[in-house]
């Protein structure tokens, strides 16, 4: 949390693949004790919710079809509440 904000703080990783991105946010997380959250952990949370999106979700995966392309804004409320689970333990 930043103390004035008290609020939790974000910071995004992005790169291609093999870019060391897993690898400086394991850094990050040994060194300023930061959680990391990955899109596969979003996804999971969202097919674990039982919401219509999660459910839309579980039929594609079980079509075997390639999902629908993944806006932000999309997950915008899995990835609240899974930061705020984080910080509520």
């Amino acid at each position: 949390y930043c103390k004035e904000q008290k609020k939790p703080k974000v910071i995004f990783m992005m790169g291609g693949p093999g870019s060391g991105k897993a690898l400086q946010c394991e850094r990050m997380e040994e060194r300023f004790g930061l959680r990391r959250v990955t899109l596969g952990e979003l996804l999971c949370s969202e097919l674990q919710c039982h919401s219509e999106r999660g459910r839309h979700l579980w039929d594609v995966l079980e079509r075997g079809e390639k999902l629908p392309e993944v806006r932000f804004g999309t997950l915008s409320s899995t990835f609240k509440r899974l930061v705020l689970g984080m910080f509520m333990h």
